[in-house]
């Protein structure tokens, strides 16, 4: 079931049921594609703003964080992690949850849970349990609302308005970031982290009122059926995975917990492929695992898990090493996020001269160039300045990565499979922010302890990066392996013979020219959409 499906019969639903006498005194509902691209904006931004600014706060602050609930970060990043957890799971069957009973539905339901959950984090902020139990109903939240994100703006708007939309949403969703990191760090030092979540939740509240107020609510589809096996296998196998990791960090832990979940995350991902090759209902279509997806959606499971050691460690560095304020340090990292900003429009010219397999080969190289330059910088040069244009250029390389891999899936696959291709590559984001800070913190943990001395702390975090950067090694490798598509002729990096040397899907086999062109006319936005649908992971 494809997202052009979803979006015409929730239409069709909503255009049935015009206003008559007997309701003229009740409030008036919005109409499907007759709405300005102001009101759309209001229903579609808040959630994905709340999402980052709590997100990127919980990184930024988690030093502090850690302090006040006298527990070690390696436990803070648990919060995060349950949230992956659950959009992992849930962002899978998301298109289907939507179709089964509405979209709008899940809006106001989402909405719901993501205004009442922060709220219950911000009152009950001593106990590490409690924010873990209310950030898990949290995530169930913005899973029900983020990756419909597309889908309602499709729905709602007209559709002159839609540049206009898109370009209120780029306005607005970045200014979460710079929130979290230059505003975040004054809360935290002045009022306590918790007031964040106390900011989130009156947002949520407000938008809850909203939606449920003027969202029209139509009858779901009940004939959608859900392949309950595959999908507790996908879910505990991600779960397993993660807490293998994970659990190293713990202490009191034995090691041998995290090497038996780790060999049945293993069973369950084998599982998972052959229930879901062998099943009626397939929860990811079978077509989606050719050889060439397949590498690509790895190379950037690869890329994105060794990035994060980067981004963990950030204010790490900040606050542990150089011993700056929570208001300094969220000053650095805002001004990483201000000019990274900045670097996304570099993509729109880089489209035009490079294929999207070079455009990746050349930011991964530079991710690696980047790292090697870091642990340099930690060991013989600890310079803020240094490191800080570091972290710029890394994660300016890693957008481009992003932009990237939005544009080889939204161009790269046939309309039939592309929103179930994009909903993997959701999956991957959340699962490899989890995966890598947990590898990361791990190899952290394991390195000090194996030293016995407080004051290797820094060389612990170098031994981390180094793990990092041969987890980066492996990304590019595959990355070097991903196919290139017809439509990319002229362009530097194309050749006839790896052209004709990559197995894809049967739609691209033929080497249509006219495909890439086809899919840029119809889906001019497709990339911003998908990065709506939580596509990215943390910028």
């Amino acid at each position: 079931m494809n997202g052009v499906q979803l979006v015409t019969s929730t239409v069709n639903q909503n255009e049935e049921q015009p206003p008559t006498t007997k309701n003229k005194c009740k409030i008036q509902k919005y109409v499907a594609g007759t709405n300005s691209a102001l009101i759309t904006s209001l229903v579609v931004v808040p959630p994905q703003f709340i999402f980052t600014l709590l997100q990127i706060s919980i990184d930024i602050l988690s030093v502090d964080i850690a302090k006040t609930l006298n527990v070690s970060i390696n436990y803070v990043q648990w919060l995060s992690h349950v949230e992956n957890l659950v959009l992992c799971s849930i962002c899978i069957i998301a298109s289907k949850i939507q179709l089964r009973f509405g979209i709008q539905k899940c809006y106001i339901l989402g909405s719901l849970f993501i205004a009442i959950s922060n709220l219950l984090m911000f009152l009950f902020c001593t106990k590490l349990q409690l924010l873990l139990l209310f950030r898990t109903i949290s995530a169930f939240g913005f899973g029900l609302v983020i990756p419909g994100t597309g889908a309602m703006v499709n729905i709602l708007v007209k559709r002159e308005q839609l540049a206009k939309t898109l370009s209120i949403a780029d306005t607005v969703i970045p200014s979460a970031y710079f929130l979290a990191t230059i505003i975040g760090g004054v809360v935290s030092q002045y009022l306590g982290w918790q007031y964040m979540f106390l900011f989130g939740s009156v947002i949520g509240i407000i938008h809850f009122i909203f939606v449920a107020i003027k969202l029209p609510i139509p009858a779901g589809n009940k004939e959608i059926q859900f392949n309950h096996i595959g999908i507790a296998l996908l879910f505990f196998a991600s779960a397993s995975m993660i807490m293998s990791i994970g659990l190293i960090t713990v202490e009191k832990i034995p090691y041998w917990v995290s090497g038996i979940l780790f060999g049945c995350a293993i069973v369950m991902f084998v599982s998972f492929f052959v229930v879901n090759k062998n099943s009626q209902i397939k929860v990811i279509p079978i077509e989606v695992f050719n050889k060439n997806t397949i590498i690509f959606v790895i190379s950037y499971l690869f890329v994105c898990t060794g990035y994060m050691a980067d981004t963990f460690y950030q204010p790490v560095l900040w606050e542990n090493i150089f011993k700056l304020s929570p208001v300094r340090n969220g000053l650095l990292i805002g001004l990483c996020k201000v000019l990274d900003i900045c670097l996304i429009w570099l993509y729109s010219i880089v489209i035009k001269k490079l294929t999207i397999k070079l455009t990746l080969i050349i930011a991964t190289s530079v991710l690696i160039l980047v790292y090697i330059t870091q642990l340099l910088a930690l060991h013989f040069y600890l310079s803020i300045i240094l490191i800080e244009i570091l972290n710029i250029v890394s994660s300016g390389a890693f957008i481009q990565c992003q932009l990237a891999c939005q544009m080889y899936n939204a161009l790269g696959t046939p309309k039939p499979y592309i929103l179930a291709s994009g909903t993997l590559l959701v999956f991957v984001g959340k699962f490899s922010w989890s995966l890598g800070v947990a590898i990361s913190t791990a190899v952290q943990q394991i390195s000090q302890s194996l030293m016995g001395n407080k004051e290797e702390y820094l060389t612990s975090i170098k031994i981390a990066y180094i793990s990092a950067l041969i987890i980066l090694c492996v990304g590019q490798f595959l990355v070097a392996n991903v196919g290139i598509m017809s439509w990319e002729r002229g362009k530097k990096g194309f050749s006839e013979k790896k052209l004709l040397s990559f197995s894809t899907y049967e739609e691209l086999r033929e080497n249509n020219p006219e495909l890439g062109q086809v899919n840029m006319e119809e889906d001019e936005y497709t990339e911003k959409l998908w990065k709506w649908q939580g596509f990215g992971v943390r910028m």
